[in-house]
């Protein structure tokens, strides 16, 4: 409560005023007095009427102070917030009506009654612990703890307290206000009950999701276990349908294979009849010589051709020009066409590489020639005719078309004829567009039929052209030359393994007569015993043979620490092959039936150390 102090110039205007007064009354009181006695007497009515105007003010001053108070007091009474004071010993000194609402108890039973009954007893230490940091520190602390209120339940509260020193003794008064925060702590319990079960349901959730997941990948696995199973399926397929192309094409390669083996047989027939004469010049068999090298070729590429297309390659996916794996088609399919009279005229422009596996897109421009000879022989129109067309098509695609004079399509829908077992002919099996839809298919491409012009049926289909960034390195033979010292004298010396004879004796007579020094072994194994880390020159290698191969000989060779630039030659120069013995540092490789000049052209270049 303020105090109110007069200052001096309070004090001057009170005396003023009240030598005022005393002179109005003065002049009403006649002056019997002395003069003396006159100023003593003024002097006492002046200080009477100053106290009697003090006391005015200060009656003033009182009741506004006692007005104060009481509007403090009220405010203090009606505040949304419990105070409590307390005592350093922890009695309660005042409460406002608030906290006494709280607690359920008449304000005037509180006073002097220990706080600490009003707590709930697991929540004595929280009070204890707060109200001692209060003291130590002197500074405002806060706490939550449950209060008992008389006739109903306990209810959480929230403490701020604070240390006031209350006179120059050091009297210490501990202030307390409390807030009722029961609404939000059953706000944070329901919100905490809540979150639980929102935890409890995102783990059951979780766990159900977790639970599919993993029936997902189950019937994903399955799917592409199936799908693998598909794929060999297919590939399985693909092959019986190219075996069984092969049968019925078998007349015709029959054909073309006696053809250069009658040639050969002529040539080598009429080497040997001037031989016989004393009179033969040498020089007049070249001819023959040449000829017979050229048909051995001719018939080795057919055999390559054909078991290409038998044997097959999963998955072989590689840049390729598609006009060369045309021309390989068209030259297996000459004597079926030359047999039936047709005449195909092929239109290839220049074609940018296609990546993808040559033998089944082969097999696909196989199935529909032959659908196309088909058609031919079951039509009677006087044309006898296929058109095979190959060029850029729309963005990065080449389009290839077969055209034929035949009976054309029937009534039925053209997507109907790519469905398996749909066939029009008594010796089909229905299989071959079927096949080759999917293979087209899985290239990225696209084929259909039309049969717009009359009489004939014409066939297409796309590739997406190779992207030069996509298509790996290729995988030929690394054809860098071994490193000789040329400081040495010693005799370079070709050592060939073959375990057939007529290849050792060629290979020899075609070595000797190029005079380049050669020992020849027919085996694997009587190369590695008669082997040792002496020898120098090239091996030239037969890839396979009985009891050890020719891969197997160059681990042994590793083994023993033998080390000569190794030439492979194999009748199956197929790609898995090739790549093996890439890795096993072989410097060439050449497949049987191979121009003379090309063994000894490599042969030449390792023996001569060319880098």
């Amino acid at each position: 409560m303020a105090e109110h102090r007069f200052d001096s110039s309070e004090q001057a205007n009170l005396r003023t005023r009240a030598e005022a007064t005393l002179r109005r009354q003065s002049l009403a009181t006649p002056d019997t007095s002395s003069e003396g006695i006159d100023r003593l007497v003024h002097e006492l009515q002046t200080h009477q009427i100053e106290l009697e105007m003090q006391n005015e003010e200060l009656q003033r001053a009182q009741m506004e102070l006692l007005g104060s108070r009481d509007a403090y007091a009220d405010l203090y009474d009606s505040a949304p917030v419990g105070f409590l004071s307390l005592s350093e010993k922890g009695l309660i000194v005042r409460a406002n009506l608030t906290i006494a609402g709280l607690l359920g108890r008449d304000r005037s039973t509180l006073t002097k009654e220990r706080f600490s009954n009003f707590i709930v007893d697991d929540d004595q230490d929280v009070f204890y612990r707060s109200r001692r940091s209060v003291l130590e520190s002197r500074v405002r602390q806060s706490c939550q703890l449950r209060l008992h209120k008389e006739g109903a339940d306990s209810f959480w509260a929230r403490l701020d307290g604070t240390v006031v020193e209350m006179s120059s003794d050091k009297v210490i008064e501990l202030r307390f206000a409390i807030t009722d925060i029961t609404e939000r702590k059953c706000a944070e319990e329901a919100l905490e009950e809540s979150c639980d079960e929102l935890e409890r349901r995102v783990e059951e959730r979780t766990a159900e999701v977790t639970t599919k997941n993993r029936k997902l990948q189950q019937e994903v696995e399955h799917r592409r276990l199936a799908q693998q199973e598909a794929q060999q399926t297919q590939r399985q397929l693909e092959h019986v349908t190219r075996v069984a192309t092969m049968g019925e094409m078998a007349t015709g390669l029959a054909h073309e294979l006696n053809q250069p083996l009658a040639a050969i047989t002529m040539y080598a027939g009429s080497c040997l009849q001037k031989l016989r004469t004393a009179t033969a010049d040498p020089l007049g068999l070249s001819p023959a010589l040449e000829g017979i090298a050229e048909q051995a070729l001719h018939g080795g590429a057919v055999i390559r051709r054909l078991r290409t297309l038998v044997k097959g390659e999963v998955d072989q996916h590689k840049p390729f020009r598609l006009d060369d794996m045309i021309h390989e088609v068209l030259t297996l399919l000459e004597p079926e066409l030359r047999d039936t009279n047709i005449e195909l005229t092929c239109q290839i422009a220049d074609l940018p590489p296609v990546y993808g596996d040559s033998v089944r897109i082969s097999q696909v421009v196989l199935n529909l020639v032959r659908n196309a000879v088909d058609a031919i022989s079951a039509g009677d129109n006087g044309q006898r005719l296929i058109s095979l067309h190959a060029s850029a098509g729309d963005g990065a695609q080449l389009e290839v078309t077969v055209r034929d004079t035949g009976c054309g399509l029937s009534n039925e829908s053209p997507d109907a004829i790519f469905e398996a077992f749909h066939t029009t002919k008594s010796h089909g099996m229905g299989m071959g567009l079927a096949i080759s839809r999917t293979i087209i298919e899985s290239h990225n491409g696209r084929i259909w039929v039309s049969s717009d012009q009359q009489p004939g049926t014409t066939f297409h289909f796309t590739l997406p052209i190779a992207d030069a960034a996509a298509v790996p390195q290729s995988t030929q033979l690394d054809a860098k030359a071994a490193v000789i010292d040329a400081g040495t004298q010693q005799e370079s010396i070709v050592f060939v393994v073959d375990d057939d004879s007529g290849v050792r004796t060629s290979l020899r007579f075609l070595l000797e007569g190029d005079r380049i020094p050669v020992q020849v072994y027919a085996s694997a194994i009587e190369f590695l015993e008669a082997s040792n880390s002496s020898m120098h020159g090239c091996l030239v290698l037969d890839a396979g043979m009985p009891e050890m191969s020719g891969i197997e000989l160059l681990d042994r060779l590793a083994i023993e620490k033998i080390e000569l630039p190794v030439i492979m030659i194999s009748g199956h120069g197929d790609s898995q092959t090739q790549e093996v013995a890439r890795k096993r540092g072989v410097r060439e490789f050449l497949t049987k039936p191979f121009p003379s000049e090309n063994l000894l052209s490599c042969i030449r270049r390792i023996t001569a150390g060319e880098q």
